[in-house]
């Protein structure tokens, strides 16, 4: 039997609809961490919390976890992004960054929502709860809601609130330097 009439005819060709039908993801291109198909110092890669730190609050923010990363690795820390942490529940559970010196792990999560919510903070303490870090840090940019503020204040989470990267170094800065 001939080859050409055992093949199907494939159908109907359906359109496929992309994200970047709807959004304007042309300023994404510049922060993706290739150059000629090669990584980028690593110091410069973007990791998913970064780009989903920039998709979620703009390209403004693009550049904060790796803004932090290079402020931790100038104090001296190693820096590992992210870190995956087995709970005590047997569940992994991801912070987007860890950080360690002098045998100190310090765990940092970036809520970046256009305003941290309580959800947001409960589930931290969850994670925390599940995992028992020895200094867990969340920060929140641009900001915290009220009710979030208070669950912060009653679960006594270390925290940094800013509103710009500037603002989160200045705040990690003062809280290393005091938690020491």
């Amino acid at each position: 039997m001939d080859q050409t009439l055992r093949r199907r005819h494939p159908g109907p060709v359906k359109r496929k609809t992309h994200l970047s039908n709807y959004l304007d993801l042309s300023w994404l291109k510049s922060t993706l961490p290739y150059t000629n198909g090669n990584f980028a110092n690593p110091v410069q890669t973007q990791t998913v919390s970064s780009i989903r730190v920039a998709c979620e609050l703009g390209p403004q923010y693009a550049a904060l976890e790796p803004d932090i990363i290079k402020f931790l690795r100038r104090l001296g820390y190693k820096v590992t992004t992210p870190k995956i942490v087995r709970g005590s529940s047997g569940a992994d559970q991801e912070y987007d960054i860890s950080a360690v010196k002098d045998g100190r792990e310090i765990l940092f999560d970036i809520s970046s929502r256009s305003e941290t919510g309580a959800d947001r903070v409960v589930a931290f303490y969850a994670k925390n709860f599940d995992t028992r870090p020895k200094r867990p840090i969340l920060i929140c940019v641009p900001g915290v809601n009220r009710d979030a503020r208070n669950l912060i204040a009653m679960y006594k989470i270390e925290t940094v609130i800013a509103e710009d990267s500037r603002q989160v170094l200045q705040g990690l800065s003062e809280a290393l330097t005091s938690g020491q």
